[in-house]
């Protein structure tokens, strides 16, 4: 379609269907011009009595209407321009298309819909077409058909022949969640005062901006919402002059899994609240001046610039102008900061109440012991900013969340089942392994090389889901070793653990109600398993109550030289976590009030850790892994020996 037909990208000229979609384009382009204020509401007249500024300020009302009548001429098609040529003023112009057109649509469509119902068939017409149709063959067409009428699938199914059209959703609604979605994002700018329309001082540079659209699903996969987002072109600030710092902590997969094993026990709910276009609310201390944005140009200044006074989506340090926002809000309200998780705050009542927030950039869930403090906060909250009260957890970062009276289930299984339809891994045979027993990956110089761009999205797309997965973990560590130069066989390998996550898409952690708080640890490690450059692979997973909340599988950086240095190295590493994870429960005030418990396999290991024994073994010992010996010391880490038990399916033994 040209051009010509066209007021403005998007808005079709009217030729006397679909009024509401383009009355509702219309109306958005003339709020940008800033002339909707005389369309709605009209030109006043001078009184006798007004004076000049008065009936100056009238002038430029008449001549904002003159210019939106000529949109809205220029918006309608020739055959219906001819019927409202007559009209003096725009308001005129628009009312009498509102009283001609509005509803039209709907009648029509009701219609058709009439129409389409009395030209079909119900099956029981169908079937007396066919038995007169059979009673008027001659009686040889009737023995030769063996008696009977020769049936087709449409007469016996009782539907008619003519293919079944497939409802879809129609174009033009799309464009209009798309407009009312920009609509929303212009208007949330505007209430947040971000920024201030003013002349690009000399010496000054803009950024550009663009629209980036999305499709937000929810969990089943069902369309939640439109978001249309203004963003800047940060890659052209420049270091120094228009950005200093941009660094802003995020949460942690472990806090955030520790947070929600501690609501399960104490059966806490909890809640999320998502912060509606957090990046604006945070203050710019630099001079950032930015384009104005496609679409929304004001008419009669189009030289001039915005300056950002908040922060905009793409601007560099927009990320920890947000967090300074709300970090500072926080603090005022009386909650502490976590010295050891920057995005986790915890607030203290009378009597034992506490509430606890972790924040992810705009998405934050908190939870509690006393109802009142969770509402006054999300109350708070709201008068705050521009809030969404998403109501219980139950989807976070792609972690789908159950609450119920047993316990808390979380799972990947929607993220899941988007990474197999990317990979065309939908309907693959089904693994009941991610990686063959014993398997040894190596750089394989003689292999066939594969795309290295797929294989790093795969690996991705893996890592990604080790959030609640850490059966794969182990694999993960394995294929991520080799995404600068992939082979055919690292792909077969990231292939399998896709097979085995199609057969167990809807595996995940569940942390009972009431269990115990005590954290525990266990350490084991593949000695010399990486066969290039003969380093070990640690490995340790920490549980807290039923549930999983922290693991890792990583090539050491060293290589050792025993299976015992292995263990050593490898419980060093576990103990470092520990201490971590300790201290975050002890910031909540649920203290570990004995040491915290790793087992490991390795018996020299545990010697080792509590005395200088070995000393043929452990002298050439880094002494940064010695920090473990310490630990033990002073009752921090209590290392213990696993004891292999041996089940048989003969109960008697």
């Amino acid at each position: 379609m040209t051009s010509e037909n066209y007021v403005q990208r998007s808005i079709l000229r009217f030729d006397g269907h679909h009024y509401d979609h383009w009355s509702m384009l219309m109306e958005n382009f003339l709020r940008s011009k800033e002339y909707w204020t005389v369309v709605e509401a009209g030109v006043p007249e001078p009184t006798a009595s007004a004076n000049n500024a008065q009936r100056a300020e009238i002038e430029k009302e008449k001549l904002k209407d003159l210019k939106a009548k000529n949109y809205l001429f220029q918006a309608i098609d020739r055959a219906i321009l001819e019927t409202i040529l007559n009209k003096s003023t725009s308001k005129n112009i628009w009312d009498s298309m509102k009283k001609k057109y509005q509803g039209n649509e709907r009648a029509e469509r009701q219609q058709r819909q009439a129409l389409r119902n009395s030209e079909g068939q119900t099956s029981a017409d169908l079937e007396v077409s066919r038995q007169t149709a059979e009673e008027s063959l001659p009686t040889e067409a009737k023995l030769n058909s063996g008696g009977s009428l020769p049936t087709t699938p449409e007469l016996e199914s009782g539907t008619s022949s003519k293919p079944q059209r497939k409802k879809r959703r129609p174009a033009w609604l799309e464009d209009y969640e798309w407009q009312k979605a920009m609509a929303e994002e212009i208007g949330s700018i505007k209430r947040n005062q971000t920024w201030k329309l003013t002349d690009l001082p000399k010496g000054h540079k803009t950024i550009g901006v663009k629209w980036i659209y999305k499709t937000k699903l929810k969990e089943n996969g069902a369309v939640d919402k439109f978001k249309a987002r203004l963003v800047a072109k940060g890659y052209k600030q420049e270091f120094g002059i228009d950005y200093q710092e941009v660094f802003a902590p995020v949460a942690r997969m472990d806090t955030i899994r520790l947070v929600i094993a501690l609501a399960a026990q104490n059966s806490w709910p909890i809640y999320q609240l998502d912060v509606k276009s957090a990046f604006l609310h945070g203050n710019l201390q630099e001079q950032v001046f930015i384009d104005q944005p496609p679409g929304y140009v004001k008419y009669g200044s189009e030289h001039k610039v915005y300056r950002l006074k908040k922060a905009l989506y793409g601007v560099k340090q927009a990320p920890i102008a947000w967090y300074s926002r709300i970090d500072t809000y926080f603090l005022k309200e009386g909650f502490q900061k976590c010295l050891y998780e920057y995005t986790l705050y915890i607030k203290f009542g009378d009597g034992g109440k506490l509430i606890i927030v972790c924040l992810d950039v705009d998405d934050l869930i908190y939870t509690g012991n006393d109802f009142g403090m969770l509402e006054k906060f999300k109350q708070s909250m709201k008068l705050e900013f521009e809030m969404t009260d998403l109501g219980l957890l139950h989807y976070f970062l792609s972690l789908e969340v159950v609450q119920s009276d047993s316990g808390i289930f979380v799972c990947q299984k929607k993220y899941v089942q988007e990474v197999l339809d990317k990979f065309q891994m939908k309907n693959c045979n089904y693994v009941t392994t991610p990686v063959d027993k014993g398997v040894k990956l190596v750089k394989d110089p003689g292999g066939r090389y594969v795309n290295s761009k797929l294989y790093k999205q795969i690996v991705g797309s893996l890592m990604y889901l080790t959030a609640t997965r850490l059966d794969i973990m182990h694999g993960v560590s394995l294929i991520s070793r080799y995404m600068e130069h992939p082979k055919e066989l690292h792909l077969q390998t990231a292939k399998r653990i896709l097979r085995y996550l199609c057969g167990t898409a809807d595996f995940g952690l569940f942390y009972k109600k009431g269990d115990q708080t005590d954290l525990v640890g266990f350490t084991d490690n593949d000695y010399a398993g990486d066969l290039d450059d003969r380093k070990s692979t640690s490995g340790f997973v920490f549980m807290l109550g039923s549930g999983a909340i922290s693991w890792s599988s990583k090539k050491q950086p060293i290589v050792t030289l025993s299976t015992t240095e292995a263990e050593y190295v490898a419980a060093t590493s576990c103990a470092c976590r520990a201490v971590w994870l300790r201290r975050i429960i002890e910031e909540l005030e649920l203290n570990q009030h004995e040491a915290t418990s790793i087992y490991c396999n390795n018996s020299s290991a545990i010697k080792l850790s509590r005395n200088l024994v070995l000393h043929g073994r452990s002298k050439h010992i880094h002494v940064r892994y010695h920090f473990l010996r310490n630990l033990v010391e002073d009752g921090t880490i209590a290392e213990h020996k696993i004891k292999w038990l041996i089940y048989s399916r003969n109960p008697s033994k």
